[in-house]
């Protein structure tokens, strides 16, 4: 998801959706260490929704790019701040896939 141009602060990003999604696949479980690993990489996601993770976790590898210009970082409710009078531009993506064994 994106947008090329911003000209107010965005909301709605799906961060936690992201996280719970993540979650979900803990549902496998094949032993503690795999909870933990899916538990700590959904927690980085949350924790730190403005930056990229790469990781692989329980088998996963879960990849969220996200590039943004013009945002000065994340406000208490969530939203992209934009400083007035200013455009900016995002895109984020997910992805969750089964590594081969």
């Amino acid at each position: 998801m994106g947008a090329e141009t911003c000209t107010g602060p965005v909301y709605n990003l799906p961060f936690r959706e992201l996280y719970l999604t993540i979650l979900a696949f803990d549902g496998v479980r094949r032993s503690a260490s795999a909870d933990e690993a899916l538990a700590a990489a959904a927690r980085q996601l949350l924790d730190e929704p403005l930056q990229e993770l790469h990781t692989q976790a329980a088998g996963y590898q879960i990849d969220y790019p996200l590039t943004t210009t013009g945002f000065t970082g994340l406000a208490d409710d969530g939203s992209l701040e934009l400083p007035r009078s200013a455009t900016g531009s995002y895109e984020l993506s997910f992805d969750i896939r089964k590594l081969d064994e």
